[in-house]
């Protein structure tokens, strides 16, 4: 007989699983299909990437209204519809599928009646109309999913503090909720392999309204809505640059990895262009290019035993090490090497993101800086938790951080369409530089930790 008293606990964990899961999907679909979209329908390398650029400013935005402002659990709920649906209609105009309105209609329900005079007018609306409300939709669908998330750890936390054999208990680590987030999106996204591009978004546009469907039902077991969140942002897996954290050599390989995800995800139809088998469809390629990027990016933060028992000082070793690995391989003839690079460094990202999750803990009163923890504050998974430290106040805020990375997508779109390849060549040389200089760093550091080891054991003379 299963413990009752367990049971709100199980389902907490479920909810919050469950939510993870689909805020992962949007984000990482977000990335598959708003990148290959914008290839597809911009001009330009830098148009290509507008949209993207688009997406993320609009969650910035988003995510700021919704930690001044939070919404009330219904309304939050109708929010989610809402932009599920209209997300959905503006992909199936913007890809030229013309009876997609009083579908997602018959998805959404009695929650979207006043906007339905709105959402035939997106199919005949011009490319740049219906692109820019895809992208505006999925941002408000994704800061609801992260915002949805966040709630759920606190009633997840609620329910652990009325267990007492599971009070102050973490939630499992996200990864294994990343990981499926990825096979829905990606999915979804092979589903359609053959067809174009333009085929492919519209078969995944579907899922936007469900999504929110299944989110808006979440919401309804949510603690309390929480503030704006800081640098914790999609479970510590969002690049947050820090200042403190460039005056510590071991956090130079694991920042500068963290940095890479943003191009590396940005760039993937370019890549399937460029470094493709030239088997198959473009389609084909761009699927198969997607799978070996996010199996390689996931795959080292999954809860593996011999990685867990690792030292964190070994792992951070191990970032700089795949980080010079990806420079070497650039030196491989022809394109393959730069997906070798690219892959190198996608399993350095994973490493990264394990480091960031392994200094995910309660807040507490007198924080002890660790060489995880500076630079990547994570949210704090209980609802009395406060920002612990001078580091943490000075940190980017969630919306700061996307607002940066939208400037930075453009600023690479540009540098793609002047370089083309070879931008792509020069990032993963620096950051092959940046995990030698990690190296170097940690080897000047070596023997003054053990004179400090030695003078501990030995003691004062």
């Amino acid at each position: 007989m299963p413990n009752r008293a367990l049971q709100p606990l199980h389902r907490a964990n479920a909810a919050l699983a469950a939510g993870r899961v689909l805020a992962w999907a949007l984000l990482i679909g977000g990335w598959l299909g708003l990148a290959a979209l914008g290839r597809h329908a911009m001009p330009l390398h830098a148009g290509g990437l507008l949209l993207p650029a688009v997406w993320l400013l609009g969650t910035a935005v988003a995510m700021a209204a919704l930690g001044r402002r939070p919404l009330p659990r219904q309304a939050q709920a109708l929010a989610l519809l809402l932009a599920g649906t209209v997300a959905m209609v503006a992909a199936q105009a913007a890809t030229g599928s013309q009876a997609a309105w009083p579908q997602a209609a018959c998805l959404a329900g009695m929650a979207i009646l006043p906007t339905l005079p709105a959402l035939p007018a997106l199919t005949a609306a011009p490319i740049w109309a219906t692109t820019s409300v895809l992208a505006l939709a999925w941002s408000a669908l994704l800061a609801l999913a992260a915002t949805a998330v966040r709630g759920l750890r606190l009633a997840r936390a609620e329910a652990a503090a009325a267990t007492p054999r599971h009070a102050g208990s973490r939630p499992a680590a996200p990864t294994l909720a990343a990981a499926g987030g990825a096979l829905l999106a990606g999915g979804l996204w092979a589903d359609a392999a053959g067809a174009d591009t333009a085929a492919t978004l519209a078969r995944m546009a579907w899922a936007l309204p469900l999504a929110g469907l299944a989110l808006a039902g979440l919401a309804g077991l949510a603690g309390q809505t929480a503030t704006a969140c800081r640098s914790g942002l999609f479970d510590c897996a969002w690049p947050v640059p820090h200042r403190a954290a460039l005056r510590q050599p071991l956090q130079w390989a694991p920042q500068a990895a963290a940095l890479a995800m943003l191009p590396m995800m940005a760039a993937l139809p370019w890549m399937a262009a460029w470094c493709g088998s030239g088997n198959g469809s473009l389609a084909e390629q761009a699927a198969s290019t997607a799978a070996q990027h996010l199996a390689a990016m996931l795959l080292p933060a999954l809860p593996w035993p011999l990685l867990r028992s690792l030292p964190a000082a070994r792992l951070q070793r191990g970032v700089a090490g795949l980080l010079v690995l990806g420079g070497l391989a650039l030196a491989w003839p022809g394109r393959q090497g730069l997906a070798a690079a690219a892959v190198l460094h996608g399993l350095a990202w994973g490493l990264a993101w394990r480091l960031r999750l392994a200094g995910d803990g309660p807040a507490t009163a007198t924080p002890t800086p660790t060489p995880t923890s500076v630079g990547f504050r994570s949210t704090p998974a209980g609802p009395q938790a406060v920002a612990s430290g001078a580091q943490a106040d000075h940190a980017p805020s969630a919306a700061q951080a996307l607002a940066l990375s939208a400037l930075a997508l453009l600023g690479f779109g540009l540098a793609l369409e002047a370089f083309g390849p070879r931008t792509l060549v020069a990032l993963h040389g620096a950051l092959a530089l940046a995990g030698a200089a990690a190296l170097v760093g940690l080897v000047a550091q070596a023997p003054s930790r053990s004179q400090a080891l030695l003078r501990r054991a030995h003691g004062p003379r």
